[in-house]
């Protein structure tokens, strides 16, 4: 489990992993970005895969 998030103004760049559900062992992740609005909703959504 990843615990980076990290807010900067209107940008929140965070990493995610993907892993199976029967056997638990990674099968993926990356790094996103979300941009959020003035209320806090995500206006863009970029996503980098990469592990």
């Amino acid at each position: 489990m990843t615990e980076d998030a990290v807010r900067l103004r209107d940008v929140v760049r965070f990493s995610w992993e993907m892993v199976s559900v029967g056997t638990g062992e990674l099968a993926g992740g990356g790094v996103e970005f979300v941009v959020l609005d003035a209320d806090g909703r995500i206006t863009a959504d970029y996503r980098f895969p990469g592990l």
